[in-house]
């Protein structure tokens, strides 16, 4: 917007989860008023301050770690040591099990501590586009598409806030999704549908198309026959076309 000064004070700000990023442990910790991190530190217990005071809000320090990566993937995958590490992260955080989990915080739906039923961890699966293994992230997406969602009353695992729980199987549909909500990026993945066809609003539309049955298998993604990556953006979607996943 040209607003120089105030997008500085933000972009510091942005930086801040650096403080509580304790390299010893790999995951994010709460801090006592003499800057010093909490202890005993329990990584799987989840708190929120109504019941269980702590650091996090109905959900732990496993789950509410990746929050950075939102917005800052790169930087935090530097901050683990590397894609190597981001990747060994990724596998223990969907493999790591609680006996204890305490559904009432946010502990629905769970797969190793991803927990689908709250928000903090819906954007985690996506997250294996920047790991040494993004098929993992493709069979993950599916394994959340039909194990938490079907056309039962109880067909929506945990608390639909503000539709997200909704949004989350919509774009998972398409094979793409907002992992930074506010970069107009969108984040590849695998459709969980054959064919769709989206009606854009500027009278547009996207055609999408996987060629292959594997759910969890592609080799390439192309938008109007030109390769893309690991993101496709607004402005390519807002244009048009056609995009295979092959």
């Amino acid at each position: 917007m040209g607003r120089d000064s105030i997008a500085e004070i933000f972009s510091k700000r942005s930086k801040y989860y650096e403080n509580l990023f304790d390299s010893k442990t790999g995951l994010m910790r709460g801090k006592d008023s003499k800057g010093n991190f909490r202890n005993p530190f329990k990584p799987l217990e989840a708190t929120s301050p109504m019941n269980n005071p702590g650091d996090y809000t109905e959900a732990n320090a496993c789950q509410y770690t990746w929050t950075p990566s939102h917005y800052d993937v790169e930087n935090y995958i530097d901050r683990l040591g590397g894609k190597d590490k981001f990747t060994n992260q990724l596998h223990t955080f969907f493999t790591l099990t609680n006996d204890d989990a305490d559904k009432h915080l946010g502990q629905e739906g769970l797969i190793g501590q991803y927990a689908h039923g709250n928000e903090p961890s819906h954007h985690i699966a996506y997250l294996y586009a920047f790991s040494n293994t993004p098929e993992k992230g493709n069979q993950l997406i599916t394994e959340i598409y039909n194990r938490f969602y079907s056309d039962k009353p109880d067909g929506i695992t945990g608390n639909d806030d503000c539709g997200q729980m909704s949004a989350w199987y919509i774009f998972s549909t398409l094979g793409f999704y907002p992992v930074n909500p506010s970069s107009a990026d969108f984040v590849l993945a695998i459709p969980q549908v054959n064919n769709a066809r989206v009606i854009l609003n500027n009278g547009n539309f996207l055609k999408i198309r996987k060629g292959t049955s594997d759910l969890d298998k592609v080799n390439s993604i192309e938008l109007n026959s030109q390769p893309l990556q690991t993101r496709i953006t607004y402005e390519q979607i807002m244009k048009g076309g056609k995009l295979e996943y092959k």
